[in-house]
């Protein structure tokens, strides 16, 4: 319990932002990138300490806005996600946002709603960001 690092395949309950507090700082003050559907903020280390986040733990940490407005059903955000989470989990190991607070938010409704489709949105946005 007290090795904090992320363990390949599992995401814990203290990766993810749980206040919206949190996710309004990340979103206020967070470098955005975006590609087509989708917006990615970024709230690097150096900045968490000056907003007070409560991200002491050496993690990244997730957080991830669907709206009812933009996906109807609730499977479909739920599928959402789920594909969201699979991302950081196993791409988010990466040095260059170690101990950062991430938020991923669906700003349109996607042409597709499965796993896959979501799964390579997020590829994408991290390439075209030079991350993955």
């Amino acid at each position: 319990m007290g090795f904090p690092f992320i363990l390949k395949g599992v995401f814990r309950k203290r990766q993810r932002i749980k206040k919206s507090v949190d996710v309004y700082s990340v979103i206020k003050s967070g470098k955005r990138y975006r590609y087509k559907c989708l917006s990615l903020f970024v709230l690097d280390k150096n900045r968490l300490k000056s907003f007070g986040n409560d991200n002491t733990i050496r993690l990244s940490r997730l957080g991830i806005i669907c709206s009812k407005k933009i996906l109807k059903r609730a499977i479909d955000r739920n599928v959402f996600k789920r594909a969201a989470r699979d991302f950081f989990r196993i791409y988010i190991n990466n040095k260059c946002f170690f101990c950062s607070d991430i938020v991923i938010r669906l700003d349109t409704a996607p042409f597709k709603t499965n796993h896959k489709y979501y799964f390579n949105e997020l590829k994408k946005l991290f390439a075209k960001i030079d991350i993955v």
